[in-house]
């Protein structure tokens, strides 16, 4: 959220509540898993159930920043995710690659 909202200028406002979207879908994931392992949830459901949340949190995202808005924000999103997976496969094999 901070990257996206450094490099496209967001404004505070727009950046807070870009904060508390993505903070909000984390914790409907986490209570989603959290079903699933008491037995509450089968894993298809699971599935489903994460899919409806994707989608709900999308649609909040670009109502904020507009489609082309949250393109760029998924972007962004995709790169860290893939950088942080780098980082973390390079910590766990001591760097080497």
């Amino acid at each position: 959220v901070n990257q996206y909202a450094e490099e496209f200028s967001v404004e505070a406002e727009v950046s807070d509540q870009l904060h508390q979207i993505v903070e909000h879908g984390f914790e409907k994931q986490r209570e989603l898993y959290r079903r699933k392992a008491a037995g509450e949830i089968s894993e298809m459901e699971l599935r489903r159930l994460q899919g409806e949340a994707k989608a709900e949190d999308r649609e909040a995202i670009v109502e904020l920043l507009g489609e082309e808005g949250a393109e760029d924000f998924g972007e962004i999103l995709r790169e860290e995710g893939a950088r942080a997976k780098q980082e973390a496969a390079q910590s766990d094999d001591g760097g080497k690659q």
